[in-house]
């Protein structure tokens, strides 16, 4: 694995240890083990952003994780069992074991955009940390990727060519969107009772037990919040962008307050003191603001995020505002318009 990163780029050493995985998950997870601080990053963050952005063209990846996709509405359990009876252990009932499903619809892949299917990588590299840093047998998990169709070289901030690319297998059709009743722009199929996510959630709970953990992963902030309002009481489900950056920033916070003041004996109550300042309100700055407010007490007063229009901000009434969504609009500082505000 070091001489192919002495090529001077950690994607070929991605390629490597995906095709050393397909041969043997052992033998894969044995040299994850063995030097994870250096391999790591090889296989998940920073590299499996451009791996996702070439997903397609790297060698046996195509074939890699399960596809649920829009033409699967009605059979989707049919298609989680089909991967399941492939790649899955079994329980001693003869069920299958499936302790963690990480899913994503590919629609916000880390900064990235929409990359639509190729946005696999992400799902497979989480459960990779899984195995390696939390104990998950990686035949008791499984990567999916929700195939509702993907935006052009627009909808992402390279502007690369994903969907109409000749090696793409996903869906070649845009996402159907609709303006939500908060104004925003939402994937039309994740909309109802009988929504496509729906169907998907009550399939794994059936499948594979109400105890199997469904992680939604790195969907557009404007699906990603309502459908954790939706789903969290009803299934074993959170997501790791809004809930699972929140947990480790605000812990990395009340670890600062401690560096500060060795001597402080109530963390919390001296975060509560503290004014934040989030550079960008999307899914994780959101999520831990609201953390720090609804856990914490951190006041609302104290928390300032900026978006790409400035400081968020609102009048009394909340009609007026440099707010996107609803989420925006909760931690929008209430006041007139900021003298410095971009727009």
């Amino acid at each position: 694995v070091r001489a192919v990163r002495s090529l001077g780029h950690d994607l070929w050493a991605y390629a490597y240890m995906k095709t050393l995985r397909n041969r043997s998950l052992d033998l894969f997870y044995s040299v994850l083990l063995r030097e994870p601080a250096e391999l790591l990053p090889c296989v998940y963050t920073p590299t499996v952003g451009e791996a996702c952005q070439k997903f397609g063209k790297l060698p046996l990846q195509r074939q890699s994780g399960c596809y649920v996709s829009l033409s699967d509405r009605g059979s989707v359990r049919q298609v989680l069992q089909e991967y399941a009876s492939q790649n899955l252990t079994r329980n001693s009932d003869g069920t299958f074991a499936c302790d963690c499903i990480v899913f994503s619809d590919g629609g916000r892949i880390l900064g990235l955009g929409d990359l639509g299917t190729w946005g696999m990588g992400i799902p497979m590299g989480k459960l990779d940390l899984y195995t390696v840093c939390g104990g998950f047998d990686p035949r008791k998990t499984m990567p999916v990727i929700i195939d509702v169709g993907c935006g052009g070289p627009e909808m992402n901030t390279d502007r690369i060519v994903v969907r109409d690319h000749p090696l793409y297998t996903g869906l070649r059709q845009d996402r159907a969107t609709e303006q939500s009743a908060a104004g925003t722009r939402v994937n039309s199929v994740y909309q109802g009772g009988n929504s496509l996510i729906t169907e998907f959630m009550q399939a794994a709970a059936d499948t594979f037990g109400k105890g199997c953990l469904l992680q939604f992963e790195d969907f557009n902030s404007n699906d990603a919040f309502p459908l954790l309002a939706e789903f969290k009481d009803k299934f074993l489900t959170y997501n790791d962008d809004i809930q699972g950056t929140a947990a480790v920033a605000v812990a990395g916070l009340l670890g600062a307050i401690k560096l500060r003041r060795p001597d402080c004996t109530n963390l919390v109550e001296a975060l509560r003191q503290e004014c934040f300042l989030f550079h960008g309100s999307g899914s994780a700055n959101i999520g831990t603001m609201a953390l720090l407010a609804s856990e914490v007490g951190v006041p609302k007063a104290q928390l300032f995020a900026t978006n790409s229009r400035g400081l968020l901000w609102r009048d009394a009434d909340g009609k007026d505002g440099n707010f996107r969504n609803n989420e925006q609009k909760t931690f929008a500082q209430v006041g007139p318009r900021p003298s410095f505000d971009s727009t």
